[in-house]
């Protein structure tokens, strides 16, 4: 196997490594327990589990996805977050290689794929998560320290300033809290990982993402009119598709949309 290949299969093990441990910080810090002790349990029976039946992914197929002792099903979401995990560490070393790059990205898609579902579950993003990101973002910009810096201190003004004026045009509009404060702060968070171009196009496709989204659960009636809605899945879906193919949909603007 050659070097890529080794990058790949490294980074597949790291993606499910960290998306288990994303289902520990997802379940607990919401709770506010300890991601670090105790070891994890069933939560039907509360017995605590063998390292043998928390090997990511693996586990979970060859105890057919029910606990050991109670014979309880245990949620697809774990398998799906360490698969999905994987899948997105190894679409970045894709995309950025065997760079630092890679290591920094990776870290975003980690603070994406949590705050993603704890929002889902209860509407929230911890400021933890925020403080994370900030933390590591800064860190990359001292790293790279050319001239992105800029264009990351722009892009976190410019999608925290958009998502804080269209939280104030919809509250004055609905009368109700329409964007949270979390989700203005992650805006932050994002904007220093995409730099300023990338935030219009991630923008442009978490709105869009949500309004057909919401639409098609509208039909399918899932979901009905004036019920809250997390929008932090949303930023999430709009930053990989704007971090994976943002400089493709703008050459496609460029070339054939504006004249």
């Amino acid at each position: 196997m050659n070097d890529y290949g080794m990058g790949y299969l490294f980074s597949a093990i790291l993606g499910l490594a960290m998306g288990s441990f994303a289902n520990v910080v997802i379940f607990r810090v919401p709770n506010h327990e300890s991601v670090i002790t105790p070891r994890s349990k069933c939560p039907s029976c509360k017995k605590y589990l063998a390292w043998y039946d928390n090997i990511p992914l693996l586990s979970f197929i060859l105890l057919g996805g029910k606990c050991r002792f109670c014979k309880q099903s245990i949620s697809p979401r774990y398998p799906l977050v360490e698969l999905l995990t994987a899948l997105l560490f190894v679409a970045v070393y894709w995309k950025f290689g065997p760079t630092l790059e890679t290591i920094w990205y990776m870290s975003l898609i980690f603070i994406l794929v949590i705050t993603a579902f704890v929002d889902l579950d209860h509407m929230i993003i911890p400021q933890s998560f925020i403080n994370a990101g900030l933390f590591v973002g800064g860190l990359g910009l001292l790293a790279f320290w050319d001239s992105r810096w800029i264009s990351s201190l722009i892009g976190a003004a410019l999608i925290s300033g958009f998502l804080f004026l269209a939280g104030l045009m919809g509250k004055g509009m609905f009368h109700k809290e329409s964007m949270g404060s979390g989700d203005v702060l992650l805006g932050l968070v994002i904007g220093m990982f995409l730099g300023w171009k990338l935030s219009i196009v991630m923008l442009f496709l978490s709105f869009l993402s949500a309004a057909v989204i919401l639409l098609l659960l509208m039909t399918a009636k899932k979901v009905k009119t004036g019920m809250q809605i997390p929008f932090g899945p949303f930023l999430a879906l709009g930053t990989l598709l704007a971090l994976f193919f943002g400089d493709f949909f703008i050459h496609v603007y460029m070339t054939y949309i504006w004249v």
